[in-house]
């Protein structure tokens, strides 16, 4: 009756923004492609919930709450599915498999302190208490892949990631210039909607195609045609942020464009800064009138 319905919700995304924005975004990758671009998250997305359906599964065979578990198993088991085609499955995957990984490790404590000795029941209660650790799974993927400094790497771009330019601090001088409409990366969009008053062209959500276009022309547009897009379309800021992955990707893939002048800090005559935000993650500029 509707044949939409078998299709995927994104087979209609505009070939642009299939390759500008989906195929980088994280989240929406297959397992394929997670083990093609990054292969120490494997672990950390996947095992948790397969070990829970492995412990769910013999819980059922041992007929341990046999029914509990195989609700279990079908409810991670479709989230763990999901996962296999868009990696966000697997937030629901790993928080559901918590309960029986859970009852699992309870049962082993209580064996172990029945015991009350460091034998059989202590390692059982300790192994499964470590492979039931997303943790334990990051950091292995980690090492087993790159390295044990490649801890070390990614413990510093995290504290380096604290400064994102996301955040409502240097989106603060935003909030205070003439409500009006912003022109920024996708990723900045939602932000920028929650903690000012503004309106912004694009955010990450593919149902607004139109105004995530819009803003990739005026981003990879050489400054002639951004100033045109620009009026057009009634922008009022441009904000940008030279360290988000899309705009260092157009700055050095169209060398012509708007965004590639604003990195190497030429300024088009049609934008005014905003003084007291160029040396801030997010630089703010004025649409001159």
């Amino acid at each position: 009756i509707v044949p939409a319905c078998l299709q995927s919700p994104l087979a209609d995304l505009d070939p642009m923004l299939r390759t500008m924005w989906l195929d980088k975004v994280s989240e929406a990758r297959s397992v394929v492609s997670q083990a093609r671009f990054s292969p120490e998250n494997l672990g950390r997305i996947y095992a948790v919930p397969l070990i829970a359906l492995m412990v769910c599964f013999w819980q059922v065979r041992r007929g341990h709450k046999s029914r509990q578990h195989l609700v279990f198993a079908a409810v991670i088991g479709i989230a763990f599915a999901i996962s296999l085609v868009q990696v966000r499955g697997s937030f629901f995957a790993n928080i559901l498999a918590i309960i029986p990984l859970s009852a699992l490790v309870a049962e082993k404590q209580s064996q172990y302190r029945k015991d009350n000795r460091i034998g059989a029941a202590a390692l059982q209660y300790g192994f499964f208490a470590l492979i039931s650790m997303q943790l334990v799974w990051s950091v292995g993927g980690l090492v087993a892949v790159d390295g044990v400094d490649s801890i070390q790497t990614h413990a510093t771009e995290a504290e380096e990631q604290q400064e994102h330019c996301a955040d409502p601090h240097y989106l603060s001088p935003l909030a205070g210039q003439p409500t009006g409409v912003v022109s920024a990366v996708s990723n900045l969009g939602s932000d920028m909607l929650r903690h000012t008053g503004h309106r912004v062209l694009s955010a990450p959500y593919h149902r607004n195609q139109n105004g995530m276009l819009t803003q990739l022309r005026i981003a990879m547009s050489d400054l002639a045609e951004a100033e045109a897009i620009i009026r057009k379309t009634g922008v009022t800021i441009v904000a940008f942020c030279p360290s988000d992955p899309e705009a260092k990707f157009i700055a050095k893939e169209h060398p012509d464009s708007l965004y590639a002048a604003l990195a190497r800090g030429q300024m088009p005559e049609f934008l005014i800064p905003v003084s007291e935000t160029l040396d801030n993650p997010v630089q703010l500029y004025r649409v001159a009138d």
